[in-house]
Order: C-alpha cells, then sequence, then structure tokens
C-alpha cells in the first residue's frame, strides 16, 4: 500500500479547553494506524497556546451532561502550534472536534476564527467536523458561503443530535449582522451518521472551497474518518486500517437511531 502526491497528507486538528476525548482520538486513532502503512502522513495539534489542552469543562461552563456540577476526571494533550503560529506547511485536512468547550464563547470564537482564516486560504482541501464542532465551523461567514440569497447555496452539515439545540445559543453570542447572515446559509440534517457537503455544487467562488464532512455526536467520527479514508486512499485501504484495530464500522451515512431518541426524525 503506497501514498500518492496527490493523496492527503498533512492533517491538522484543533484543540481547545473542554475538547469531546472520543472527537479527537477517535479519528487520530484511526489515523495512527493508517499511517502504518503510509508513514509520510503528518500530523499538528493547533490550539490557542502551547500550553497542555485539557478535556476539562471551562469554568465558565456551570454544568455538565448530568447537571451536575463538572467532574475533575480530565485528560491533556500537548499542542505542536498555535493559531497565531501555525503550522509551516499548508494542510490538506483539518479536523474540527466538539465537545463542551465549544459553549464558551471566547473559546469558540478564537477556534472559529483560525478555523475560517485556514479554510479561506483555499489550500485546504477538506474540512472536517465531529460532533458540535460544526457549530464552530457554521458560525464563521467565510465558511458558509454565500446562502440562497446571495445566490448559492446553503451547507449542509449535522451535529451531535442532543445538542443541536446549542445552535441557537451559539448564535446568540453573535453580534446581530454576523447572526442573520449564519443562520440562514446553514442545512441541518437532523437524521444522519455523516454528512459531506463538496461544496461542488456551489455558484461562484464556492466551487473553491474545500469540502465539509461533518459527523454527528462524538463516536459517529469514526465511522466519518472511515468513510473519509475510503473516499481519499480507498476503500481497501480503509477496511484494512478498520480491520487492524478491529473496529466494526457503520458504511450507511444515514444511520442514525439517535435522531429518533432525540425526536428530531
Amino acid at each position: 500500500m503506497s501514498s500518492s502526491p496527490s493523496k492527503p497528507l498533512r492533517y491538522g486538528m484543533v484543540l481547545f479547553q473542554g475538547f469531546q476525548a472520543l472527537d479527537v482520538f477517535g479519528p487520530l486513532d484511526a489515523l495512527n494506524s493508517l499511517s502504518q502503512f503510509i508513514p509520510e502522513l503528518e500530523l499538528y495539534l493547533i490550539a490557542e497556546t502551547l500550553d497542555p489542552v485539557s478535556t476539562l469543562i471551562p469554568a465558565s461552563i456551570t454544568t455538565s451532561p448530568t447537571d451536575k456540577s463538572p467532574s475533575p476526571f480530565a485528560q491533556s494533550l500537548v499542542p505542536t502550534h498555535t493559531f497565531s503560529s501555525p503550522p509551516p506547511v499548508p494542510l490538506d485536512v483539518l479536523i474540527v472536534p466538539g465537545g463542551w468547550g465549544t459553549r464558551d464563547q471566547a473559546i469558540a470564537s478564537a477556534c472559529a476564527a483560525y478555523i475560517e482564516q485556514v479554510y479561506t486560504q483555499k489550500t485546504l482541501r477538506y474540512l472536517l467536523t465531529v460532533c458540535t464542532g460544526s457549530l464552530l465551523v457554521a458560525s464563521a461567514p467565510g465558511i458558509v458561503g454565500k446562502g440562497k440569497d446571495g445566490g448559492g447555496r446553503l451547507l449542509r452539515m449535522t451535529t451531535n443530535k442532543r445538542a443541536l439545540s446549542l445552535w441557537e445559543e451559539r448564535l446568540a453570542t453573535l453580534a446581530p449582522g454576523a447572526r442573520e447572515l449564519v443562520r440562514t446559509r446553514v442545512e441541518w440534517v437532523k437524521k444522519a451518521r455523516w454528512v459531506v457537503d463538496d461544496r461542488a455544487a456551489g455558484a461562484g467562488a464556492e466551487q473553491s472551497l474545500a469540502p465539509v464532512w461533518s459527523a454527528s455526536g462524538v463516536s459517529a467520527g469514526i465511522d466519518m474518518v472511515f468513510a473519509f479514508m475510503a473516499h481519499v486512499y480507498g476503500e481497501e485501504t480503509s477496511k484494512k486500517v478498520a480491520d487492524y484495530i478491529e473496529y466494526e464500522r457503520h458504511t450507511d451515512p444515514s444511520w442514525d437511531p439517535y435522531a429518533d431518541i432525540y425526536g428530531l426524525a
């Protein structure tokens, strides 16, 4: 199994306090295993500073998934680069995880600004989001595009089904003009394991933007990254890596029992 210059090799992972561990480690473990077959793969961990980044829910968030005080049980990752001092080479793929940190306005704003900067440089080949990472992408006007009113079309994404209501909370943190701009330019797919918007059907400048892959909640990022792997490296490669880590893939992007559980279907 060999790599090709046309295949994406340079991966970046956005980190922020309160990231969801599996949103990050699920895709990364699959990519770690892929690198055994394609050793040219490069990984960059990118955060606001070089300080270790914890899964600990930020102090600004006063409740946890159980509506109790956040637990101190956490893990940390050490970034390799920062938003202001990014990797020295253009990224092929940028992965944006979700997590409780996306509820913190300062964290969300800093991440969205960096993601938008990378995306609008138009050297990025793919943008991947997991869980509520899609809310960060959706709040960046430079990513969502013109929308129907501007002669383009809506950006199609999905997200964690339990957290879909967070979109309105995220909108409330934006300036009124930006709020209305992004509100009308995203189509949320409520029943999907993952969604691919290749931007190819867009109008004008949207045709030169990188495809956006978005996964539903947490574990869905693993299925999405294997589907992405099949798309860019071939199904044989994706299957070999999945077998290597003994993972049984969901290969149907419309498989989504959680849309029913949370009353969205």
